[in-house]
C-alpha cells in the first residue's frame, strides 16, 4: 500500500539512500508508487472505453511519469500541438509506466483508423535501451498501425552493444507497415534514413524538438541570482566534473551569486503534475542572468524566455546538433565546445552583459508543418 503521508515518504526514501543500494532504492520507490500506478490505469481503462463517434483517436504513448523535466516539457508540447492543430480529436495518453504492464489493453482497443504516436525525446539507440526496447515492443506489437514517433534524438554507440541493438531495431522499424520517425537534428535525420529506415526520405524528417513550439512559457522574473550551472553527471555527459566548482569560483570573482540547478527532479511526475513542474522549472532557471548547461532543454527554456546561455555539447551531440539546425543566429544562445571555452565566454559576459530577447512563439511554425501534414495524412 502507498504510504499516503508525504512526510512519511520523504524520510523512507531519505533512509533508503543511507541504507540500501542502488538497485533496492528503485525496488522501494517501484512500491511507493503502486497506488500512482492504479491511478494511471484506471484513467486509462476510462478513456479506451469512452466511446469514439467514429472518428479516429490519437494514441499517445510511453509519455514519462519520471523526473525529467525536459522530457516532461516534451509531453506537455505535444499535448499542446495536438489540442492546437487537431481540437476535437480523442487524445488517449499512455505513460510509460502502462507500456510494460497494461500494454495489452491497448492492444485491444486500438483500432486500424487511430494514429499512434510516440512520445520524442532522446532515448533511440543504446544509450538509454530501456527507451529504445520499449520503442520497438510497441512497433513489434502493432506492426501494421500507422505511426509516427514524435521528434527525437538517435543514437547507437560504436560497438558490440550498439551494433546489436542496431541490427534489432533495424528489423523491428523496416517491419512496420506504416511508419514516420521524426528526427530533432540533422545527424540523427542522417542516420536514421540511412540506417534505421533503408535510405527511405518519405519515412524521416526534419523536425524540430517539440518544446520549441511551446506556448506556455512563464514570463521571466527579475533575475538576481547571477550564474546558474546546470550540468548532466548521467552517462550523456561529456563535461568535466570540475566545471561546475570552477564556474562558481568565477562568479565569486566577478562579484555574482551562484546556484546549481538540475533538469532532473528526486520524485515521480504524474501527467496532472506535468504543467507545474516545468513552469517551476522555468521560473527558477529565469533567476539567473547567465546560464551554463549542456543539458539539451535547458538551453531551450533559456532560449523560450530570454535568458542567455552557454551551451556545452553531450555525449550524443543533440546539444549543438539542435542548436545548429534551428537555434543559430539568434541572440543570448552562445555554444562552447569546451570548458576552457565555456569558462572564457562566461567571465566575457559577466564583464558585459547583454541581454536576450526570448524566442517567438510561431518563429519555427512552419518547421513544424511536415509533422502537422504527417499526423492529418493519417488521421481517419
Amino acid at each position: 500500500m502507498e504510504p499516503k503521508n508525504s512526510s512519511l515518504k520523504a524520510a523512507l526514501k531519505k533512509t533508503a539512500k543511507r541504507v540500501l543500494t542502488e538497485h533496492q532504492q528503485g525496488n522501494l520507490v517501484s512500491l511507493l508508487q503502486l497506488g500512482r500506478h492504479r491511478e494511471l490505469r484506471e484513467e486509462l481503462h476510462r478513456r479506451l472505453a469512452a466511446p469514439d463517434g467514429g472518428a479516429g483517436r490519437i494514441f499517445l504513448c510511453f509519455t514519462p511519469t519520471h523526473g525529467n523535466v525536459g522530457d516532461q516539457a516534451i509531453a506537455l508540447a505535444e499535448e499542446d500541438f495536438l489540442a492546437e492543430h487537431f481540437p476535437g480529436r480523442p487524445v488517449i495518453e499512455v505513460p510509460d509506466l502502462l507500456i510494460v504492464g497494461d500494454f495489452g489493453a491497448l492492444r485491444r482497443h486500438i483500432s486500424p483508423r487511430d494514429l499512434l504516436l510516440i512520445h520524442g525525446g532522446g532515448f533511440l539507440g543504446s544509450l538509454w535501451p530501456h527507451g529504445e526496447l520499449c520503442t520497438q515492443k510497441i512497433l513489434a506489437a502493432l506492426p501494421e498501425q500507422p505511426t509516427i514517433i514524435l521528434p527525437q534524438s538517435v543514437y547507437f554507440d560504436a560497438g558490440e552493444k550498439g551494433d546489436h541493438l542496431l541490427k534489432k531495431a533495424q528489423a523491428v522499424y523496416r517491419r512496420t507497415g506504416d511508419l514516420t520517425l521524426c528526427a530533432r537534428e540533422r545527424g540523427s535525420y542522417d542516420f536514421a534514413r540511412q540506417h534505421l529506415l533503408g535510405g527511405s526520405f518519405t519515412r524521416c524528417l526534419l523536425v524540430p524538438d517539440l518544446v520549441l513550439s511551446l506556448r506556455r512559457v512563464p514570463s521571466r522574473p527579475r533575475p538576481e541570482g547571477g550564474l546558474c550551472c546546470c550540468l548532466r553527471t548521467d552517462m550523456e555527459k561529456t563535461s568535466p566534473a570540475g566545471l561546475g566548482p570552477r564556474l562558481q569560483a568565477l562568479a565569486r570573482e566577478c562579484g555574482r551569486e551562484f546556484f546549481s540547478a538540475d533538469m532532473v527532479e528526486g520524485h515521480s511526475i504524474l501527467p496532472a503534475e506535468r504543467a507545474a513542474a516545468v513552469e517551476e522549472k522555468f521560473l527558477q532557471l529565469g533567476r539567473a542572468e547567465l546560464v551554463v548547461t549542456d543539458r539539451l532543454h535547458c538551453m531551450i527554456f533559456c532560449a523560450l524566455m530570454g535568458i542567455p546561455c552557454i551551451a556545452l555539447d553531450n555525449r550524443s551531440h543533440k546539444v549543438h546538433g539542435v542548436w545548429m539546425q534551428w537555434l543559430s543566429g539568434r541572440e543570448g544562445i552562445f555554444p562552447a565546445r569546451t570548458q576552457q571555452e565555456a569558462l572564457e565566454q562566461a567571465r566575457r559576459w559577466l564583464a558585459a552583459p547583454e541581454p536576450a530577447a526570448p524566442l517567438d512563439p510561431g518563429a519555427l511554425d512552419e518547421a513544424f508543418a511536415p509533422l502537422r501534414e504527417a499526423i492529418a495524412a493519417r488521421l481517419k
